[in-house]
Parts: structure tokens; sequence; C-alpha cells
């Protein structure tokens, strides 16, 4: 699957968590950067709450590389260093925006480590269903159903 909201082309594999936003607004262009910061922070947020010690910000060499990018800091256990998990496209039309996100869960094996990673890499514990359940939680914490 490819994603085709926007930015870099993004490949996605069974391990990949995709959420699409679908949101009506009269002025759709505005606010781009603070839909950025704010889902960024969202996914953020979701990870932690399922043990991923995940923050927001660039990383040298990351595929598409952004401020608001989602990496998460491995455990020495598991080398050490940074690693991005979640990337985020946005496209605006007429009368709203679209905003799709990939959150690699698992699977890192080809993926260039080097660029993105998997949640798993930094809590191997983790399962798709409970960083599911987190995100809707954190959905409804910010007011979105």
């Amino acid at each position: 699957l490819v994603r085709k909201v926007g930015g870099h082309a993004a490949a996605y594999h069974q391990g990949c968590l995709v959420v699409d936003h679908f949101q009506p607004a009269s002025d759709a262009r505005s606010g781009n950067t603070l839909r950025y910061e704010l889902f960024g922070s969202m996914y953020a947020q979701a990870l932690r709450e399922v043990g991923v010690d995940a923050r927001m910000g660039e990383i040298p060499g990351e595929y598409c590389p952004g401020e608001y990018s989602v990496h998460a800091q491995l455990p020495a256990s598991a080398g050490g260093g940074r690693i991005k998990l979640v990337g985020t496209a946005q496209r605006v039309v007429t009368g709203g925006w679209w905003f799709s996100t990939g959150i690699v869960v698992s699977d890192s094996a080809p993926l260039d480590p080097a660029t993105v990673g998997a949640a798993q890499d930094a809590n191997p514990e983790l399962l798709m269903e409970d960083l599911e359940d987190a995100i809707v939680e954190v959905y409804a914490q910010n007011g979105f159903r």
C-alpha cells in the first residue's frame, strides 16, 4: 500500500497502522502547521501510553524529515539511538482536510534502520490492538470522535 495524501511516497506493510482523519472546514487552508503539531503530539502521547518512549521532533537522516515527526528513544538493550515511528501527511481540499498517519508497529526488517523503525523495536511487548486503543483514547481526550 502506498500513501496518496502528500509528501514523499510511503510504503506500508501488515505491521503498519494507518489512521486517516477527514474533517470538514470552511477554511481548510489555514492550520496546516497546527494540525501537524496537534497530531504529532497525540500520536507521541498514545505511544508513550503503551510503553514506547516517543517524542516529537526531527532526527538526522530520517525519511521524509519534519519537526513534528514522532520518534522513539530505543532502550540500550536494543542498541540505543532514535528511530522514526510515525509519518504524517495532509491534503487540503475545498471544504475540508485529510490528515493521514502511518505508524510502523512491527516488522522493521524491510526498512532502512537509519531512517525508520518499528514501535516494537522500542517495546517488544507492544500489540497493535493496544496501540489502536491508546489512539482512540487520545482522540477522545482531544475532542475527536
